[in-house]
């Protein structure tokens, strides 16, 4: 049978429109763009945008060849509105989509020809936002908090995928320029992420091009404007979850921002409990284990809370499923190695629930060599407030070993005594890493800078902190290829903070090594980042 043909991947063309684009003194209500195929207009809430914003959205409906969209909205006088289609023609049979397409229109006697353009970057990575951004100006002579949670903007647009923006047939003037996430679409801020410019911005005159106005599409240019984007601070200091107990007897509280000094009383029962590393989770144990436990907890970060933890069993039942177990904390206890163990690591026990020594613990760890199946017995020495307990044996690097804790050891604050567990492991060779020496120089700026060390994912595996000029060593590295960022710690508690556009408090400021630096295993060296 025949092809058909080739496969159409070229997206639709613009022949004409009526009115033109760049009409002046347009009193009409309706305008007809025509292509050279059949189209679609694809998603036209989130794909066309207009500004100045109107109340009332433009209704858009294919006629023949072309597009018709007709204006439910009232016009301003002497004002010049742009049409920006954002990939929403599609041509017909294949959805090929045209990339941009821009109508003007203008109610007075001249077109608008100033514009502005700019990027937006995430303001901790540098990379693009995550999400869709909108870009807004306001001609205000202030930001109040009023103007961008209750007024339209003057004009409007949204960012691409390299988060590059471009505002074109705005008037002369200074303005305001906020981005921010429109998840409602409703043109106005709250508690979405933000980011926005201190001072006011200039638009800059664009001469009339060439190519007839009616067929040009938005061209890309170096952005001027550079805002950086993130989360709002708006939120306060508030429990963020306490669902309800995971197991009878067990429950975590966790909240918005961490905590300093948390006084957790038990209402209803005697209670246990542990606050984690980051201070924004607690674990709560009830003496004895009940159904429901009433908790007040107190922290000067702002908590002044009652709480009611009950017995979930649904989500008991989630967890058991997840772990394969049948819900015996007994059966939990685990080693912290599985096939490999760090050779500057510890080996540790891991338990469920706060666990008392039931024997003496001086040799109960049994220790075996596999090179030669020789026995040695360890002591296990509790730690984290009985949550763990540290090996204490010098395992000899590339050696392999296999680890045991006999029954009964063990007795967790209900009474349930351990469970017997096993694990092998190889411990690693210091050969196996690679070790950095970077020197730092922060120049003029006297702020306090953390120096994390991310690897090709840009998780952070080291962080150091120094101040103007530092020697800062990251050992123990796996080889791979390693970038170098730097973050502004203005407020010295050692982790990026965003912004909060409802203080005027930009993010702090991250600086990201150009360089990237190749680890090998068994190989030190050494490097210098000043920070510009």
């Amino acid at each position: 049978m025949p092809s058909g043909g080739p496969k159409d991947v070229t997206p639709p063309r613009m022949l004409h429109a009526t009115p033109p684009s760049g009409v002046t003194r347009f009193t009409g209500d309706e305008f007809y763009i025509e292509f050279d195929e059949y189209v679609q207009v694809k998603d036209a809430e989130n794909r066309i945008i207009v500004s100045p914003p109107m109340k009332k959205r433009p209704e858009y409906a294919t006629k023949g060849h072309g597009v018709r969209v007709r204006i439910k909205d009232t016009l301003q006088p002497n004002t010049t509105y742009l049409f920006q289609f954002q990939e929403a023609i599609v041509d017909f049979n294949e959805g090929n989509p045209l990339p941009v397409l821009e109508y003007v229109l203008s109610t007075g006697d001249v077109v608008d020809s100033f514009s502005l353009s700019g990027r937006v970057e995430d303001a901790y990575t540098g990379g693009v936002w995550k999400e869709p951004v909108t870009v807004a100006l306001y001609n205000r002579v202030s930001l109040a908090d009023s103007t961008v949670a209750k007024e339209i903007p003057t004009y409007i647009t949204r960012c691409d995928r390299q988060g590059l923006f471009h505002f074109h047939n705005v008037r002369d003037g200074a303005y305001y320029i906020v981005a921010f996430e429109d998840g409602d679409k409703d043109m106005r801020l709250g508690a979405e992420a933000a980011a926005w410019c201190d001072t006011m911005v200039f638009a800059e005159y664009v001469p009339p091009s060439d190519t007839a106005v009616d067929t040009i599409l938005a061209v890309s240019a170096k952005p001027g404007i550079v805002l950086r984007i993130s989360s709002n601070a708006k939120e306060k200091q508030r429990v963020k979850s306490a669902n309800g107990m995971q197991r009878k007897g067990y429950a975590e509280v966790v909240t918005m921002l961490p905590m300093k000094k948390p006084v957790v009383k038990g209402l209803s029962s005697n209670i246990k409990w542990v606050a984690n590393a980051t201070m924004d989770t607690l674990k709560v144990w009830t003496l004895p284990p009940l159904d429901t436990l009433w908790v007040a907890l107190f922290d000067s970060t702002g908590i002044d809370d009652t709480l009611k933890l009950r017995y979930n069993s649904n989500m008991a039942s989630a967890l058991n499923n997840k772990r394969g177990k049948d819900g015996n904390t007994a059966s939990q206890v685990r080693f912290s190695a599985t096939s490999q163990l760090a050779y500057f690591d510890s080996l540790r026990i891991l338990f469920p629930n706060p666990m008392e020594p039931k024997l003496a613990l001086d040799s109960i760890v049994e220790v075996t060599d596999l090179s030669d199946s020789s026995l040695h017995l360890a002591r296990a020495v509790l730690s984290d407030k009985g949550l763990k307990a540290l090996v204490e044996y010098k395992f000899v690097e590339g050696k392999k070993y296999a680890c045991f804790l006999p029954p009964h050891v063990f007795t967790d604050i209900f009474g349930v005594e351990n469970d017997s567990v096993t694990c092998k492991f190889e411990v690693t060779d210091e050969s196996q890493y690679g070790h950095l020496n970077l020197a730092v120089s922060t120049g003029d700026i006297v702020t306090p800078f953390l120096i994390q060390l991310l690897d090709k994912k840009d998780d952070v595996v080291q962080q150091c902190v120094v101040k103007n000029v530092g020697l800062l060593a990251f050992p123990h590295l796996l080889p791979g290829s390693y970038r170098v960022r730097a973050i502004e710690d203005r407020n010295g508690n050692g982790q990026w903070d965003g912004g909060d556009y409802w203080s005027q408090r930009q993010p702090e400021r991250t600086y990201l090594f150009e360089k990237r630096l190749e680890v090998r295993a068994n190989w030190e060296f050494n490097e210098e980042y000043s920070i510009q």
